[in-house]
């Protein structure tokens, strides 16, 4: 019965980190940290006139630029969606004023086995997981194309 059909495991990460960098200074800090793919980085803009711009991005990433501003309490954020390094800059003052962080890809939910049956020709799916990082709840697809 089961032949034909696709499922497609879903897992939905909850609470994605939210990494704090200050611009003041001619500085951003910090200037290098780590994150994991799902983290928001927002810039705070406590002094000066500032603006961060994405300098190098890891292939499939989207670089950014945001507005320049002298007001305190300015605020800018980008969401990491592709692992690996991530460099930026203030476009103003430019090399005198960089910084970086690095983004891994692992992956939330690391599982341990899954099981597809039947029970009176109706699917029945098991799963144990082995780690579950941040994660608030699964959901399962079906599929009879394979799309």
């Amino acid at each position: 019965m089961l032949s034909g059909l696709i499922f497609i495991f879903h897992f939905f990460s909850a609470n994605a980190t939210v990494w704090t960098v200050q611009v003041s200074n001619f500085q951003f800090s910090p200037a290098n940290f780590n994150v994991v793919v799902g983290d928001v980085i927002e810039w705070h803009l406590v002094s000066g006139f500032h603006n961060s711009t994405s300098s190098s991005v890891p292939a499939g990433a989207n670089p950014w630029a945001s507005n320049s501003s002298t007001t305190p309490g300015f605020l800018y954020s980008y969401t990491v969606t592709t692992p690996g390094t991530y460099e930026y800059l203030c476009s103003i003052h430019g090399l005198a004023m960089t910084a970086s962080f690095t983004a891994s890809g692992s992956a939330p939910v690391k599982l341990r086995s899954f099981d597809v049956s039947t029970i009176s020709n109706k699917p029945v799916i098991k799963w144990t997981t082995e780690t579950e990082t941040n994660t608030q709840y699964f959901s399962l697809r079906r599929s009879n194309t394979g799309k």
